[in-house]
C-alpha cells in the first residue's frame, strides 16, 4: 500500500491560456518506507499548442541512488487537427536510474476524439534501454488506446 498527496492549482500566468501546475509526495508501507516526490505541468502556449513537462524522484531499496524521472513534449490541437476535438503530439522522457541504468523514449500521438467521452490514440514510440551500464537495446512500440470518461 502506499499514500499519495498530490496539490495543483490552474491559473494563466503569461495570459497565452491556462496551464496546470501540480506537485505531488508518495510514501508507501514498505520496511524501508521509500518516498517520492515531483512536479508537473502543463501550459497552454496559445489556442493549438500546449507545453507539459513532469520531474520525479524516488527512493529506491538497498540505499541506491534514487532514480530520476524527467519527460517533455508539445500537444497541437486547434487548427493544427483534422477534426476539431483531435489532438496529437510529441514527447521525450528519460528514467535515470539509481542503479546505473537508463531509459530513454521518444513518442509521437494523434489522438482522435470520437465522442464527448470517447477518445482513441494511436502510438509510436521508439524506446532505447541501457540497464547496468550494459549493451543498449532499442525498441519501436507501436499503440493503440481507447480512453472513455465518464
Amino acid at each position: 500500500l502506499f499514500q499519495l498527496v498530490e496539490v495543483g492549482y490552474q491559473f494563466n500566468p503569461f495570459q497565452t491560456g491556462v496551464g496546470n501546475y501540480r506537485l505531488w509526495y508518495r510514501k508507501d508501507n514498505t520496511v524501508e518506507n521509500l518516498t517520492a516526490h515531483g512536479v508537473s505541468f502543463d501550459q497552454k502556449l496559445n489556442a493549438s499548442v500546449t507545453l507539459f513537462g513532469r520531474y520525479g524522484s524516488a527512493d529506491t531499496p538497498l540505499g541506491a541512488d534514487d532514480d530520476k524521472f524527467y519527460s517533455a513534449g508539445l500537444q497541437f490541437g486547434g487548427n493544427l487537427v483534422i477534426n476539431p476535438d483531435d489532438s496529437w503530439g510529441i514527447g521525450y522522457a528519460l528514467s535515470d536510474l539509481g542503479n546505473n541504468g537508463e531509459e530513454k523514449l521518444i513518442e509521437a500521438y494523434y489522438n482522435l476524439g470520437l465522442t464527448e467521452k470517447l477518445a482513441l490514440s494511436f502510438h509510436l514510440t521508439h524506446v532505447s534501454e541501457n540497464i547496468f551500464g550494459l549493451d543498449t537495446d532499442n525498441y519501436i512500440v507501436p499503440g493503440v488506446r481507447l480512453q472513455a470518461s465518464f
